[in-house]
């Protein structure tokens, strides 16, 4: 599966597991979220586990899509994997001088 594949299989679920009422909750808690699912955080932790082993190139993809459920999975996914790379870690953050 190419990382395009994953990402659209990714943002289906995200579509698939969305709720009124937690999009609802997310403008009230983040009130200038625009792109917005509407997807509980434990979903998120579920699919942080289920993708995680796509790595660096996914939380890339993820991140750069700039939906908030999709931008919050790239920073699970950079938690559970950073300590494989520092240096790329602080790369894709553009920590690194």
């Amino acid at each position: 599966m190419t990382g395009s594949d994953v990402l659209t299989e990714i943002q289906d679920k995200l579509s698939t597991f969305s709720t009124e009422e937690a999009r609802v909750a997310f403008a009230k808690f983040v009130p200038n979220s625009r792109n917005v699912y509407g997807v509980r955080l434990p979903m998120i932790n579920n699919l942080a586990k289920q993708y995680k082993a796509h790595g660096f190139p996914l939380i890339g993809k993820l991140w750069n899509s700039g939906a908030f459920e999709e931008r919050m999975l790239a920073i699970k996914l950079l938690n559970k994997i950073c300590r494989k790379d520092p240096d790329l870690t602080l790369e894709l953050l553009d920590l690194q001088s």
